[in-house]
């Protein structure tokens, strides 16, 4: 039986879910913009209430994009949390825990011409986006892109469901000259129990979800002057 602990931060909530042979055991969830650093060791304890760790076959966490300072979070936690109980720590994309979200949604069928367009808020005028086929190609690989981009990157001729906390925003920048565009409903932040299901297929091969970081685009940091 694989028991997997998994952790979510990257964006503005802690997610936090332990399954076992792709079934979901425990899972706690929580929004917010920040406070993820306090919030998530007690998250962690909760879920583990009556599990030992020692009984875990891996720990899998977002490993972005998203927030920068969620990511760090989560990435440093994870990495602690396996190395002291000596199994793979594994990592897999926002991008991918979101997909599966989307394909695991039975309110909303995908036609084999439809694209799964999965798009991240960055608090910036770009997205952190991409877009899948029904067959798992990309029409957009993982980038930071601005909407009218996005837009020229999109078929005209192919229905859209997007997915992702920049649903909106995109939605409204694309216009009603833009291609037709449905939501994903309750899409919109990564669940920590879909990214365990994520990772299960890696416990073997942990090479294959490695925990760096995917930074789309460098943080915005001001250097500091240099004394006169």
């Amino acid at each position: 039986m694989a028991l997997i602990l998994g952790m979510d931060t990257s964006m503005s909530a802690c997610s936090v879910a332990l399954i076992a042979d792709g079934q979901t055991i425990t899972h706690a969830s929580e929004e917010m913009t920040r406070g993820q650093s306090e919030a998530l060791a007690p998250m962690i304890d909760r879920v583990m209430i009556g599990h030992d760790y020692a009984d875990l076959d891996a720990v899998a966490v977002t490993r972005g994009p998203g927030a920068f300072t969620g990511l760090r979070i989560g990435l440093a936690a994870a990495r602690s949390l396996a190395m002291t109980i000596d199994r793979p720590c594994l990592g897999i994309s926002t991008f991918d825990v979101l997909s599966l979200q989307v394909m695991q949604n039975t309110d909303v069928v995908i036609p084999s011409d439809g694209i799964i367009v999965i798009a991240i808020e960055t608090k910036r005028d770009d997205f952190y986006i991409q877009a899948i086929g029904e067959d798992g190609s990309f029409v957009i690989p993982p980038a930071a892109m601005m909407a009218e981009d996005i837009r020229s990157a999109l078929p005209e001729d192919r229905p859209l469901f997007i997915a992702g906390d920049g649903w909106s925003r995109l939605h409204g920048e694309l216009g009603p000259e833009g291609p037709a565009m449905r939501e994903i409903p309750n899409v919109v932040l990564p669940d920590a129990a879909v990214l365990a299901k994520c990772a299960q297929a890696f416990v073997e091969t942990p090479d294959d979800a490695p925990t760096s970081p995917l930074y789309l685009r460098p943080p915005d940091v001001t250097m500091p002057k240099k004394a006169e």
